[in-house]
């Protein structure tokens, strides 16, 4: 199995129990793991062989950029729609950064992070 990793997709949301957060919205960064054979792509050089990572950004960032008020509901919506979009995707993580949660005390980020596909 091999894996395409996309790292600090950066997106603005709306995501969040808060009224500010649904109302001024933030920054989020997206990191997705791809797990997939892409022994044939390794053959055969063609684009159609393997996932066209182009294509699972833009449909990230589609889904992602409906409100929610959990990320990790949209972290799930995420994968679902990747997985359904790309049946050659076997497993994929995706990792929500929130690196300005509303929060009271001093953290450098806030991460969800969940795995969907083969294991599930």
């Amino acid at each position: 199995m091999e894996r395409i990793h996309i790292i600090g997709l950066e997106l603005f949301a709306f995501h969040g129990v808060n009224r500010e957060e649904k109302e001024r919205g933030q920054v989020f960064l997206l990191d997705l793991l791809l797990e997939s054979d892409l022994s044939r792509a390794c053959e055969s050089d063609n684009l159609e062989d393997t996932v066209n990572y182009a294509q699972v950004m833009k449909l990230a960032a589609q889904v992602f950029a409906q409100p929610r008020n959990l990320i990790e509901r949209a972290a799930q919506c995420v994968a679902d729609a990747i997985l359904e979009r790309f049946p050659q995707v076997r497993q994929i993580t995706v990792r929500v950064h929130k690196p300005d949660a509303p929060v009271k005390l001093t953290a450098e980020d806030i991460i969800v992070e969940i795995t969907r596909g083969a294991t599930n």
